[in-house]
Protein backbone atom coordinates (compact mmCIF):
# COMPACT_ATOMS: atom_id res chain seq x y z
CA UNK A 1 0.00 0.00 0.00
CA UNK A 2 1.65 3.27 -0.87
CA UNK A 3 2.23 5.75 1.23
CA UNK A 4 4.16 8.97 -0.68
CA UNK A 5 6.69 8.39 -3.59
CA UNK A 6 9.18 5.70 -2.65
CA UNK A 7 7.85 4.16 0.67
CA UNK A 8 5.21 1.88 0.87
CA UNK A 9 3.29 -0.48 4.07
CA UNK A 10 3.73 -4.17 3.12
CA UNK A 11 1.43 -6.56 4.73
CA UNK A 12 3.42 -9.56 3.64
CA UNK A 13 4.32 -9.46 7.27
CA UNK A 14 0.70 -9.40 8.10
CA UNK A 15 0.21 -12.49 5.99
CA UNK A 16 3.31 -14.59 7.32
CA UNK A 17 2.16 -13.72 10.88
CA UNK A 18 -1.14 -14.86 10.06
CA UNK A 19 0.36 -18.02 8.97
CA UNK A 20 2.63 -18.55 11.31
CA UNK A 21 -0.67 -18.68 13.98
CA UNK A 22 -2.29 -20.67 12.02
CA UNK A 23 0.23 -23.27 10.44
CA UNK A 24 2.75 -23.17 12.80
CA UNK A 25 6.68 -21.59 12.09
CA UNK A 26 7.81 -23.83 9.84
CA UNK A 27 4.89 -23.41 6.58
CA UNK A 28 5.14 -19.83 7.95
CA UNK A 29 8.86 -19.70 6.90
CA UNK A 30 8.65 -21.57 3.84
CA UNK A 31 5.70 -19.26 2.63
CA UNK A 32 7.61 -16.32 3.45
CA UNK A 33 10.90 -17.74 1.43
CA UNK A 34 8.49 -18.19 -1.22
CA UNK A 35 6.97 -14.89 -0.91
CA UNK A 36 10.18 -13.06 -0.63
CA UNK A 37 11.54 -14.92 -3.85
CA UNK A 38 8.77 -13.61 -5.77
CA UNK A 39 9.25 -10.25 -4.51
CA UNK A 40 12.59 -9.96 -5.21
CA UNK A 41 12.11 -11.37 -8.67
CA UNK A 42 9.12 -9.00 -9.71
CA UNK A 43 8.86 -6.28 -7.53
CA UNK A 44 13.33 -6.22 -6.88
CA UNK A 45 13.18 -5.36 -3.62
CA UNK A 46 15.72 -7.24 -1.84
CA UNK A 47 15.99 -4.99 1.42
CA UNK A 48 12.78 -5.94 1.81
CA UNK A 49 12.99 -9.32 1.61
CA UNK A 50 15.79 -9.85 3.93
CA UNK A 51 13.80 -7.27 6.37
CA UNK A 52 11.18 -9.89 6.14
CA UNK A 53 12.93 -13.61 6.50
CA UNK A 54 14.94 -12.48 10.00
CA UNK A 55 11.83 -10.48 11.44
CA UNK A 56 9.80 -14.29 10.58
CA UNK A 57 12.67 -16.44 11.93
CA UNK A 58 12.75 -14.08 14.91
CA UNK A 59 9.09 -14.15 15.41
CA UNK A 60 9.53 -18.07 15.04
CA UNK A 61 12.07 -18.46 17.30
CA UNK A 62 10.57 -17.11 20.24
CA UNK A 63 6.73 -17.98 19.32
CA UNK A 64 6.08 -20.62 22.40
CA UNK A 65 7.91 -18.09 24.87
CA UNK A 66 6.51 -15.26 23.38
CA UNK A 67 2.57 -16.99 23.81
CA UNK A 68 1.66 -15.40 20.28
CA UNK A 69 2.50 -11.56 21.68
CA UNK A 70 3.60 -11.01 18.33
CA UNK A 71 3.75 -7.26 18.90
CA UNK A 72 6.11 -7.14 21.71
CA UNK A 73 7.85 -9.95 20.27
CA UNK A 74 8.32 -7.59 16.98
CA UNK A 75 9.25 -4.77 18.68
CA UNK A 76 12.07 -6.64 20.36
CA UNK A 77 13.19 -7.44 17.05
CA UNK A 78 13.33 -3.85 16.06
CA UNK A 79 15.38 -2.85 18.82
CA UNK A 80 17.60 -5.92 18.41
CA UNK A 81 18.66 -6.98 14.91
CA UNK A 82 16.03 -4.73 12.36
CA UNK A 83 17.20 -1.37 13.63
CA UNK A 84 21.15 -2.06 12.99
CA UNK A 85 20.49 -4.01 10.45
CA UNK A 86 18.48 -1.40 8.39
CA UNK A 87 21.34 0.80 9.14
CA UNK A 88 24.07 -1.05 7.89
CA UNK A 89 22.19 -1.52 4.74
CA UNK A 90 21.78 1.66 4.09
CA UNK A 91 25.38 2.19 5.46
CA UNK A 92 26.88 -0.21 2.54
CA UNK A 93 24.78 1.54 0.07
CA UNK A 94 25.74 4.97 0.71
CA UNK A 95 22.81 6.39 1.24
CA UNK A 96 22.21 10.31 1.43
CA UNK A 97 21.21 12.07 2.84
CA UNK A 98 20.71 10.49 6.09
CA UNK A 99 17.09 12.08 6.50
CA UNK A 100 16.22 9.32 3.66
CA UNK A 101 17.50 6.53 5.46
CA UNK A 102 16.26 7.29 8.69
CA UNK A 103 12.60 8.07 7.08
CA UNK A 104 13.11 4.23 5.41
CA UNK A 105 14.25 2.50 9.20
CA UNK A 106 11.02 4.48 10.62
CA UNK A 107 8.36 3.36 8.11
CA UNK A 108 10.03 -0.26 8.32
CA UNK A 109 9.76 0.09 12.44
CA UNK A 110 6.09 1.01 12.18
CA UNK A 111 4.74 -0.98 9.26
CA UNK A 112 6.22 -4.14 10.90
CA UNK A 113 4.85 -3.21 14.15
CA UNK A 114 1.62 -2.42 12.52
CA UNK A 115 1.75 -5.65 11.17
CA UNK A 116 2.33 -7.43 14.41
CA UNK A 117 -0.23 -5.67 15.88
CA UNK A 118 -2.99 -6.49 13.29
CA UNK A 119 -1.71 -10.01 12.77
CA UNK A 120 -2.26 -10.51 16.83
CA UNK A 121 -5.71 -8.50 16.84
CA UNK A 122 -7.31 -11.03 14.26
CA UNK A 123 -5.81 -14.33 15.82
CA UNK A 124 -6.41 -13.45 18.86
CA UNK A 125 -9.85 -11.64 18.88
CA UNK A 126 -11.77 -12.83 15.45
CA UNK A 127 -13.89 -16.05 15.99
CA UNK A 128 -12.43 -18.19 12.84
CA UNK A 129 -8.57 -17.64 13.80
CA UNK A 130 -9.48 -18.45 17.53
CA UNK A 131 -11.16 -22.02 16.53
CA UNK A 132 -7.82 -22.89 14.50
CA UNK A 133 -5.63 -22.13 16.93
CA UNK A 134 -7.51 -22.99 20.41
CA UNK A 135 -10.08 -20.72 21.61
CA UNK A 136 -7.79 -20.11 24.79
CA UNK A 137 -8.91 -16.69 26.90
CA UNK A 138 -7.26 -13.45 26.88
CA UNK A 139 -5.60 -11.97 30.11
CA UNK A 140 -6.73 -8.10 30.52
CA UNK A 141 -3.12 -6.63 30.11
CA UNK A 142 -2.98 -8.23 26.48
CA UNK A 143 -6.87 -7.05 25.95
CA UNK A 144 -5.89 -3.23 27.54
CA UNK A 145 -2.54 -3.10 25.50
CA UNK A 146 -4.56 -4.10 22.25
CA UNK A 147 -6.96 -1.29 22.60
CA UNK A 148 -4.45 1.19 23.49
CA UNK A 149 -1.66 0.93 21.25
CA UNK A 150 -4.48 -0.01 18.03
CA UNK A 151 -6.58 3.40 19.24
CA UNK A 152 -3.23 5.58 18.61
CA UNK A 153 -1.46 3.39 15.76
CA UNK A 154 -4.52 2.40 13.15
CA UNK A 155 -5.82 6.16 13.14
CA UNK A 156 -2.47 7.85 12.57
CA UNK A 157 -1.44 4.89 9.62
CA UNK A 158 -4.93 5.68 8.13
CA UNK A 159 -3.87 9.43 8.22
CA UNK A 160 -0.50 9.14 6.70
CA UNK A 161 -1.85 7.16 3.82
CA UNK A 162 -4.50 9.82 3.12
CA UNK A 163 -2.08 12.44 3.19
CA UNK A 164 0.54 10.92 1.26
CA UNK A 165 -1.96 10.20 -1.36
CA UNK A 166 -3.02 13.86 -1.05
CA UNK A 167 0.46 14.68 -1.05
CA UNK A 168 1.35 12.97 -4.32
CA UNK A 169 -0.81 14.15 -6.30
CA UNK A 170 -0.01 18.06 -5.08
CA UNK A 171 3.58 17.39 -6.34
CA UNK A 172 2.34 16.28 -9.45
CA UNK A 173 0.16 19.71 -9.74
CA UNK A 174 3.37 21.87 -8.46
CA UNK A 175 5.41 20.29 -10.65
CA UNK A 176 2.96 20.37 -13.54
CA UNK A 177 2.55 24.61 -12.95
CA UNK A 178 6.12 25.20 -12.58
CA UNK A 179 7.08 23.73 -15.72
CA UNK A 180 3.79 24.80 -17.82
CA UNK A 181 4.85 28.28 -16.77
CA UNK A 182 8.22 28.06 -17.55
CA UNK A 183 7.34 27.02 -20.86
CA UNK A 184 4.92 29.63 -21.66
CA UNK A 185 7.27 32.34 -20.27
CA UNK A 186 9.79 31.06 -23.05
CA UNK A 187 6.99 30.97 -25.41
CA UNK A 188 5.66 34.51 -24.68
CA UNK A 189 9.24 36.15 -25.06
CA UNK A 190 10.14 33.95 -28.46
CA UNK A 191 6.43 35.44 -29.96
CA UNK A 192 7.79 38.92 -28.73
CA UNK A 193 10.64 38.34 -31.95
CA UNK A 194 10.09 39.70 -35.23
CA UNK A 195 10.02 37.02 -38.13
CA UNK A 196 13.13 38.01 -39.32
CA UNK A 197 14.56 37.06 -35.93
CA UNK A 198 12.56 34.05 -35.37
CA UNK A 199 14.06 32.73 -39.03
CA UNK A 200 17.37 33.80 -38.10
CA UNK A 201 16.75 31.28 -35.10
CA UNK A 202 15.81 28.29 -37.26
CA UNK A 203 18.58 28.72 -39.09
CA UNK A 204 20.23 28.34 -35.85
CA UNK A 205 22.13 32.09 -35.95
CA UNK A 206 24.56 32.49 -33.16
CA UNK A 207 23.11 35.73 -32.51
CA UNK A 208 19.82 34.23 -32.04
CA UNK A 209 20.67 30.90 -30.54
CA UNK A 210 22.85 33.48 -28.00
CA UNK A 211 19.48 35.06 -27.20
CA UNK A 212 17.99 31.62 -26.51
CA UNK A 213 20.21 30.63 -24.33
CA UNK A 214 20.38 33.56 -22.17
CA UNK A 215 16.76 33.31 -22.23
CA UNK A 216 17.17 29.93 -21.07
CA UNK A 217 19.52 30.79 -18.43
CA UNK A 218 17.90 33.39 -16.67
CA UNK A 219 15.30 30.59 -15.96
CA UNK A 220 17.60 28.42 -14.47
CA UNK A 221 19.39 30.46 -12.17
CA UNK A 222 16.65 31.09 -10.19
CA UNK A 223 16.51 28.74 -6.91
CA UNK A 224 14.54 26.44 -8.58
CA UNK A 225 16.94 23.39 -9.84
CA UNK A 226 15.71 23.92 -13.54
CA UNK A 227 17.12 22.01 -16.67
CA UNK A 228 15.81 23.16 -19.71
CA UNK A 229 16.67 21.64 -23.51
CA UNK A 230 15.50 22.94 -26.73
CA UNK A 231 15.18 21.66 -30.24
CA UNK A 232 14.04 22.44 -33.66
CA UNK A 233 11.04 20.79 -35.34
CA UNK A 234 13.65 18.31 -36.64
CA UNK A 235 15.17 17.26 -32.69
CA UNK A 236 18.33 19.09 -33.41
CA UNK A 237 19.35 20.39 -30.15
CA UNK A 238 19.45 24.29 -29.71
CA UNK A 239 20.18 24.39 -26.21
CA UNK A 240 21.13 21.59 -24.51
CA UNK A 241 21.19 21.65 -20.54
CA UNK A 242 19.36 18.43 -18.71
CA UNK A 243 20.41 16.89 -15.89
CA UNK A 244 22.84 15.14 -14.77
CA UNK A 245 23.65 11.23 -16.54
CA UNK A 246 23.38 11.95 -20.09
CA UNK A 247 22.38 8.99 -22.64
CA UNK A 248 23.61 8.34 -25.82
CA UNK A 249 24.76 11.22 -28.29
CA UNK A 250 23.90 13.54 -25.53
CA UNK A 251 21.24 12.47 -25.01
CA UNK A 252 19.18 13.63 -21.98
CA UNK A 253 19.18 9.98 -19.97
CA UNK A 254 15.44 10.21 -19.70
CA UNK A 255 15.03 9.62 -23.72
CA UNK A 256 17.67 6.33 -23.46
CA UNK A 257 17.10 4.45 -20.16
CA UNK A 258 15.14 4.44 -16.85
CA UNK A 259 11.36 4.64 -17.14
CA UNK A 260 9.23 7.22 -18.10
CA UNK A 261 5.44 7.40 -16.31
CA UNK A 262 2.85 9.69 -18.70
CA UNK A 263 1.21 12.42 -15.64
CA UNK A 264 -0.38 14.41 -18.12
CA UNK A 265 -0.39 14.81 -21.92
CA UNK A 266 3.10 17.29 -21.40
CA UNK A 267 4.36 16.11 -18.10
CA UNK A 268 5.91 12.89 -17.59
CA UNK A 269 8.09 11.27 -14.66
CA UNK A 270 11.58 9.59 -15.13
CA UNK A 271 12.96 7.06 -12.97
CA UNK A 272 16.46 5.33 -13.24
CA UNK A 273 16.92 1.83 -13.52
CA UNK A 274 16.83 -0.14 -10.21
CA UNK A 275 19.86 -0.28 -8.73
CA UNK A 276 19.47 -0.30 -5.11
CA UNK A 277 18.27 -2.29 -2.47
CA UNK A 278 15.45 -0.04 -1.70
CA UNK A 279 13.27 1.62 -4.22
CA UNK A 280 12.74 4.85 -2.25
CA UNK A 281 16.87 5.33 -3.24
CA UNK A 282 15.56 5.56 -6.50
CA UNK A 283 13.12 8.63 -6.60
CA UNK A 284 15.87 10.65 -5.14
CA UNK A 285 17.97 10.44 -8.69
CA UNK A 286 14.36 10.82 -10.78
CA UNK A 287 12.68 13.87 -11.98
CA UNK A 288 9.85 15.39 -13.70
CA UNK A 289 10.09 16.47 -17.22
CA UNK A 290 8.14 19.06 -19.35
CA UNK A 291 7.77 18.21 -23.44
CA UNK A 292 5.79 19.96 -25.30
CA UNK A 293 5.91 21.84 -28.99
CA UNK A 294 6.01 25.25 -29.09
CA UNK A 295 3.84 26.73 -32.47
CA UNK A 296 5.93 29.70 -32.82
CA UNK A 297 8.22 29.30 -33.57
CA UNK A 298 8.20 25.79 -34.61
CA UNK A 299 10.77 24.23 -31.29
CA UNK A 300 10.11 22.07 -29.05
CA UNK A 301 11.19 22.30 -25.20
CA UNK A 302 12.13 20.16 -22.69
CA UNK A 303 12.39 21.36 -19.25
CA UNK A 304 13.48 19.20 -16.21
CA UNK A 305 12.74 19.37 -12.46
CA UNK A 306 14.34 17.12 -10.21
CA UNK A 307 11.57 15.20 -8.00
CA UNK A 308 13.86 15.52 -4.50
CA UNK A 309 12.80 19.82 -5.22
CA UNK A 310 9.44 18.89 -3.96
CA UNK A 311 9.72 16.02 -1.91
CA UNK A 312 12.88 16.89 0.63
CA UNK A 313 10.07 18.93 3.00
CA UNK A 314 7.64 16.33 2.70
CA UNK A 315 9.56 13.36 3.60
CA UNK A 316 10.79 15.86 6.57
CA UNK A 317 7.46 15.89 7.63
CA UNK A 318 6.87 12.28 7.35
CA UNK A 319 9.75 11.26 9.40
CA UNK A 320 8.46 13.40 11.91
CA UNK A 321 5.22 11.84 11.24
CA UNK A 322 6.33 8.33 11.72
CA UNK A 323 8.56 9.27 14.35
CA UNK A 324 5.53 10.52 15.93
CA UNK A 325 3.24 7.31 15.55
CA UNK A 326 6.66 5.01 17.09
CA UNK A 327 6.71 7.30 20.34
CA UNK A 328 2.72 7.54 20.31
CA UNK A 329 3.11 3.57 20.41
CA UNK A 330 5.52 3.56 22.48
CA UNK A 331 4.01 6.07 25.11
CA UNK A 332 0.69 4.09 24.59
CA UNK A 333 2.23 0.89 25.83
CA UNK A 334 4.22 2.31 28.70
CA UNK A 335 0.75 4.17 30.24
CA UNK A 336 -1.37 0.75 29.28
CA UNK A 337 1.08 -1.12 31.41
CA UNK A 338 0.75 1.14 34.19
CA UNK A 339 -2.95 1.27 33.98
CA UNK A 340 -3.39 -2.14 33.72
CA UNK A 341 -0.76 -2.79 36.53
CA UNK A 342 -2.78 -0.92 38.81
CA UNK A 343 -6.35 -2.43 37.49
CA UNK A 344 -5.33 -6.05 37.28
CA UNK A 345 -3.53 -5.96 40.86
CA UNK A 346 -7.12 -4.50 42.17
CA UNK A 347 -8.74 -7.56 40.07
CA UNK A 348 -6.49 -9.65 41.52
CA UNK A 349 -7.14 -8.37 44.67
CA UNK A 350 -11.13 -9.30 43.93
CA UNK A 351 -10.38 -12.60 42.70
CA UNK A 352 -8.24 -13.44 45.53
CA UNK A 353 -10.57 -12.39 47.95
CA UNK A 354 -13.86 -14.13 46.42
CA UNK A 355 -11.02 -17.36 46.07
CA UNK A 356 -11.55 -17.28 50.06
CA UNK A 357 -15.11 -16.27 50.51
CA UNK A 358 -16.35 -19.59 52.17
CA UNK A 359 -13.51 -19.21 54.57
CA UNK A 360 -13.69 -15.70 55.86
CA UNK A 361 -17.80 -16.47 55.92
CA UNK A 362 -17.18 -20.17 58.36
CA UNK A 363 -15.21 -17.08 60.06
CA UNK A 364 -17.75 -14.46 60.16
CA UNK A 365 -15.35 -12.02 58.23
CA UNK A 366 -15.97 -9.25 55.74
CA UNK A 367 -14.58 -9.22 53.18
CA UNK A 368 -12.05 -5.89 53.36
CA UNK A 369 -11.91 -4.86 49.47
CA UNK A 370 -10.12 -0.91 48.80
CA UNK A 371 -12.20 1.45 47.44
CA UNK A 372 -10.53 1.27 43.30
CA UNK A 373 -10.58 5.08 41.13
CA UNK A 374 -12.93 3.16 38.38
CA UNK A 375 -16.20 3.41 39.25
CA UNK A 376 -17.62 0.38 37.60
CA UNK A 377 -15.35 -1.72 39.63
CA UNK A 378 -16.25 -0.31 43.02
CA UNK A 379 -19.66 -1.25 41.71
CA UNK A 380 -18.49 -4.97 41.64
CA UNK A 381 -16.77 -4.93 45.08
CA UNK A 382 -19.95 -3.42 46.19
CA UNK A 383 -21.80 -6.29 44.81
CA UNK A 384 -19.52 -8.50 46.24
CA UNK A 385 -19.62 -7.52 49.59
CA UNK A 386 -23.35 -7.36 49.84
CA UNK A 387 -23.31 -11.07 48.11
CA UNK A 388 -21.08 -11.70 51.12
CA UNK A 389 -23.01 -10.47 53.53
CA UNK A 390 -25.98 -12.59 52.34
CA UNK A 391 -23.88 -15.63 51.93
CA UNK A 392 -22.70 -15.27 55.84
CA UNK A 393 -26.49 -14.34 57.13
CA UNK A 394 -27.60 -17.91 55.02
CA UNK A 395 -24.48 -19.77 56.69
CA UNK A 396 -25.66 -18.74 60.50
CA UNK A 397 -28.89 -19.74 59.25
CA UNK A 398 -27.69 -22.87 57.58
CA UNK A 399 -25.07 -23.40 61.38
CA UNK A 400 -28.39 -23.08 63.32
CA UNK A 401 -30.63 -25.46 61.33
CA UNK A 402 -27.62 -27.55 61.40
CA UNK A 403 -27.46 -27.40 64.71
CA UNK A 404 -31.50 -28.03 65.35
CA UNK A 405 -31.08 -30.85 62.98
CA UNK A 406 -28.52 -32.38 65.17
CA UNK A 407 -30.32 -32.44 68.17
CA UNK A 408 -33.61 -33.74 66.26
CA UNK A 409 -31.59 -36.64 65.36
CA UNK A 410 -30.40 -37.37 68.15
CA UNK A 411 -34.03 -37.26 69.93
CA UNK A 412 -34.95 -39.23 66.97
CA UNK A 413 -32.57 -41.91 67.35
CA UNK A 414 -33.31 -42.18 71.18
CA UNK A 415 -37.00 -42.64 70.35
CA UNK A 416 -36.18 -45.22 67.61
CA UNK A 417 -34.15 -46.92 70.80
CA UNK A 418 -36.94 -46.74 73.23
CA UNK A 419 -39.12 -47.94 70.76
CA UNK A 420 -36.75 -50.64 69.33
CA UNK A 421 -36.38 -51.60 73.05
CA UNK A 422 -40.46 -51.41 73.80
CA UNK A 423 -41.20 -53.68 70.16
CA UNK A 424 -38.75 -56.11 71.06
CA UNK A 425 -37.88 -56.13 74.86
CA UNK A 426 -40.87 -57.82 77.67
CA UNK A 427 -41.04 -54.66 79.68
CA UNK A 428 -41.93 -56.89 82.78
CA UNK A 429 -38.42 -59.29 82.53
CA UNK A 430 -36.33 -56.99 80.43
CA UNK A 431 -35.75 -59.96 78.46
CA UNK A 432 -36.07 -60.20 74.31
CA UNK A 433 -39.83 -61.00 74.04
CA UNK A 434 -41.77 -63.20 71.40
CA UNK A 435 -41.12 -60.55 68.74
CA UNK A 436 -37.45 -60.26 69.26
CA UNK A 437 -37.09 -64.12 68.67
CA UNK A 438 -38.98 -64.63 66.00
CA UNK A 439 -36.98 -62.39 64.13
CA UNK A 440 -33.86 -64.10 65.33
CA UNK A 441 -35.75 -66.89 63.90
CA UNK A 442 -35.54 -65.08 60.34
CA UNK A 443 -32.04 -64.16 60.69
CA UNK A 444 -30.99 -67.76 61.42
CA UNK A 445 -33.19 -69.21 59.09
CA UNK A 446 -31.22 -67.05 56.53
CA UNK A 447 -27.88 -67.81 57.73
CA UNK A 448 -27.96 -71.43 57.93
CA UNK A 449 -25.69 -73.95 56.50
CA UNK A 450 -24.59 -77.41 56.68
CA UNK A 451 -21.58 -76.55 58.54
CA UNK A 452 -23.67 -74.37 61.61
CA UNK A 453 -23.20 -77.16 64.20
CA UNK A 454 -25.81 -77.95 66.99
CA UNK A 455 -28.00 -75.54 67.98
CA UNK A 456 -30.77 -76.18 70.91
CA UNK A 457 -34.05 -74.93 71.78
CA UNK A 458 -34.97 -75.20 75.68
CA UNK A 459 -38.56 -74.57 75.76
CA UNK A 460 -39.18 -73.38 79.96
CA UNK A 461 -42.28 -73.54 81.41
CA UNK A 462 -42.56 -72.60 84.90
CA UNK A 463 -44.68 -75.34 87.01
CA UNK A 464 -47.14 -73.95 90.00
CA UNK A 465 -46.91 -70.77 88.94
CA UNK A 466 -50.33 -70.43 88.45
CA UNK A 467 -50.84 -71.54 92.28
CA UNK A 468 -48.38 -69.00 93.14
CA UNK A 469 -50.34 -66.21 91.28
CA UNK A 470 -53.81 -67.14 92.56
CA UNK A 471 -52.73 -67.66 96.18
CA UNK A 472 -50.28 -64.24 96.62
CA UNK A 473 -51.74 -62.25 93.84
CA UNK A 474 -50.64 -60.73 90.44
CA UNK A 475 -48.05 -58.47 92.04
CA UNK A 476 -46.16 -61.23 93.66
CA UNK A 477 -46.65 -63.09 90.09
CA UNK A 478 -44.91 -60.14 88.57
CA UNK A 479 -41.96 -60.20 90.86
CA UNK A 480 -41.96 -64.64 90.67
CA UNK A 481 -41.41 -63.93 86.72
CA UNK A 482 -38.46 -61.33 87.26
CA UNK A 483 -36.75 -63.48 89.48
CA UNK A 484 -37.29 -66.43 87.47
CA UNK A 485 -36.15 -64.65 83.98
CA UNK A 486 -33.15 -63.45 86.12
CA UNK A 487 -31.88 -66.72 87.17
CA UNK A 488 -32.95 -68.46 83.67
CA UNK A 489 -30.75 -65.54 81.93
CA UNK A 490 -27.96 -66.28 84.53
CA UNK A 491 -27.55 -70.08 84.40
CA UNK A 492 -27.77 -70.18 80.22
CA UNK A 493 -24.11 -69.76 79.88
CA UNK A 494 -23.65 -68.67 76.37
CA UNK A 495 -27.20 -68.55 75.37
CA UNK A 496 -29.57 -66.29 74.70
CA UNK A 497 -32.95 -66.13 76.74
CA UNK A 498 -36.52 -64.79 75.62
CA UNK A 499 -39.71 -65.07 77.24
CA UNK A 500 -42.25 -65.41 74.83
CA UNK A 501 -45.71 -65.02 76.97
CA UNK A 502 -46.95 -65.54 80.35
CA UNK A 503 -44.52 -68.62 82.23
CA UNK A 504 -42.92 -69.53 78.96
CA UNK A 505 -39.57 -68.63 78.20
CA UNK A 506 -37.34 -70.12 75.67
CA UNK A 507 -33.02 -70.87 75.87
CA UNK A 508 -31.36 -71.00 72.43
CA UNK A 509 -27.46 -72.45 72.74
CA UNK A 510 -25.94 -72.27 69.26
CA UNK A 511 -22.84 -74.17 68.46
CA UNK A 512 -23.90 -76.67 71.17
CA UNK A 513 -23.13 -80.21 72.43
CA UNK A 514 -25.38 -82.59 74.38
CA UNK A 515 -22.85 -82.44 77.09
CA UNK A 516 -23.62 -78.06 77.13
CA UNK A 517 -27.20 -79.11 76.64
CA UNK A 518 -27.05 -81.55 79.66
CA UNK A 519 -25.24 -79.21 81.89
CA UNK A 520 -27.34 -76.24 81.58
CA UNK A 521 -30.64 -78.15 82.34
CA UNK A 522 -29.46 -79.88 85.50
CA UNK A 523 -28.37 -76.09 86.49
CA UNK A 524 -31.96 -74.89 85.79
CA UNK A 525 -33.63 -77.98 87.12
CA UNK A 526 -30.85 -77.46 90.20
CA UNK A 527 -31.84 -73.96 90.87
CA UNK A 528 -35.31 -73.77 90.60
CA UNK A 529 -35.72 -76.76 93.03
CA UNK A 530 -35.10 -74.58 96.05
CA UNK A 531 -37.33 -72.33 97.21
CA UNK A 532 -37.37 -68.37 95.94
CA UNK A 533 -38.40 -65.96 98.92
CA UNK A 534 -41.02 -63.44 97.19
CA UNK A 535 -42.53 -60.85 100.05
CA UNK A 536 -40.43 -62.44 102.39
CA UNK A 537 -42.26 -66.13 102.18
CA UNK A 538 -41.01 -69.03 100.46
CA UNK A 539 -42.39 -69.76 96.83
CA UNK A 540 -41.77 -73.88 95.91
CA UNK A 541 -40.93 -73.60 91.91
CA UNK A 542 -39.95 -75.83 89.33
CA UNK A 543 -39.40 -76.44 85.43
CA UNK A 544 -40.57 -78.27 82.96
CA UNK A 545 -38.02 -77.98 79.97
CA UNK A 546 -38.71 -79.53 76.13
CA UNK A 547 -35.56 -79.72 74.11
CA UNK A 548 -35.62 -80.44 70.42
CA UNK A 549 -31.87 -79.91 68.53
CA UNK A 550 -31.18 -78.79 64.99
CA UNK A 551 -30.63 -80.36 62.72
CA UNK A 552 -30.75 -83.70 64.55
CA UNK A 553 -34.85 -83.28 64.77
CA UNK A 554 -35.45 -80.82 61.67
CA UNK A 555 -34.15 -78.47 59.82
CA UNK A 556 -36.88 -75.91 59.51
CA UNK A 557 -36.28 -73.35 63.27
CA UNK A 558 -39.81 -72.79 63.27
CA UNK A 559 -40.12 -76.42 63.63
CA UNK A 560 -37.56 -77.42 65.99
CA UNK A 561 -39.22 -74.33 68.11
CA UNK A 562 -42.45 -76.22 68.12
CA UNK A 563 -40.99 -79.55 68.87
CA UNK A 564 -39.10 -78.42 72.00
CA UNK A 565 -42.61 -77.40 72.95
CA UNK A 566 -44.25 -80.83 72.60
CA UNK A 567 -41.11 -81.94 74.33
CA UNK A 568 -41.86 -79.44 77.28
CA UNK A 569 -45.39 -80.98 77.51
CA UNK A 570 -44.02 -84.32 77.90
CA UNK A 571 -41.99 -83.24 80.47
CA UNK A 572 -45.17 -81.54 82.24
CA UNK A 573 -46.64 -84.91 82.12
CA UNK A 574 -44.19 -86.68 83.66
CA UNK A 575 -44.83 -84.47 86.99
CA UNK A 576 -42.35 -81.52 85.56
CA UNK A 577 -39.06 -80.56 87.34
CA UNK A 578 -36.98 -82.54 84.62
CA UNK A 579 -36.15 -81.62 81.10
CA UNK A 580 -37.03 -84.28 77.84
CA UNK A 581 -35.32 -84.52 74.59
CA UNK A 582 -38.11 -84.41 71.37
CA UNK A 583 -36.23 -87.52 70.37
CA UNK A 584 -36.51 -89.69 73.38
CA UNK A 585 -40.27 -88.30 73.01
CA UNK A 586 -40.55 -89.60 69.63
CA UNK A 587 -38.93 -92.58 70.01
CA UNK A 588 -41.45 -93.05 73.61
CA UNK A 589 -44.26 -92.62 71.32
CA UNK A 590 -43.23 -94.44 68.56
CA UNK A 591 -42.98 -97.49 71.26
CA UNK A 592 -46.35 -97.09 72.45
Amino acid sequence: MPIIYGYHLQIAGLIMIVAMAVMGAVPALALAAVFGSLQWLIWDEPLFVWVLVLEMMFLALFQKRSRRNYLYTDAAFWILLGTPFVLWLAYLQQVHPWSSALLLLLISIVNGLFNALIGELLTTYMPAFRRITGDQPVNLNKVLSHLAIASVTIPFIIFAVIIGWYQSKMITERAANLTSSVAKGLEGQLRSWNEADQRLLRLSSLIQLGRLQEMTENYMNTNRPLQITITDSQGKPLIAKHAKGSGSAGQPAWMTKGTLYQVNPSLLLWLPKHSRYYSSADWENSYFVYDALLSEPAIRVQIEIPFSYFAKDIYYVYTVNFAFILGSMTVAALVCLVISRSLIRYVMNLIQATASLPEEIQKNRVLNLKNSPILELNWLKNNFNQIASKLSAMFRESEEMHRNLKQQTKELQRQEKLLSQLAFTDSLTQLPNRNCFMKYLQLMEESSGEDAGLTAFLFIDLDKFKTVNDTMGHAAGDELLREAALMIKGLSGQGSAYRLAGDEFVVVLEQTSHEEIDHICRRLLAAFGRPILIKDRPCELSLSIGVAVHPIDGFNFEQILNLSDKAMYAAKTEGGSKYVYYSDFQRHQERK
